[in-house]
């Protein structure tokens, strides 16, 4: 994928707010795909991050093609209002 690198490192940072990754994933997504591209990709990041928020403040369980996914990683699914 061109930039796919560029786009992970991206996505990591804003997703987990790596306040010393933000800056150096900024301007090499920028160098490799221009501003309008890394603008674009940082939006994706930013609505995926809102929608996700937006389930978690609702309540909403997260269920579907991933209802199996904490049982076979040992891991519990956090605690959802219903």
């Amino acid at each position: 994928m061109p930039a796919g690198r560029e786009l992970l490192a991206a996505a990591d940072a804003a997703v987990l707010r790596d306040e010393w990754e933000i800056d150096a994933a900024r301007t090499n997504l920028i160098a490799a795909v221009g501003e309008p591209g890394a603008l674009r990709a940082f939006s994706v990041a930013a609505s995926f991050e809102m929608m996700n928020r937006i389930m978690d403040a609702v309540g909403a369980p997260p269920k579907g093609f991933a209802d199996d996914l904490p049982e076979a990683i040992g891991v519990p699914w956090p605690p959802h209002g219903t």
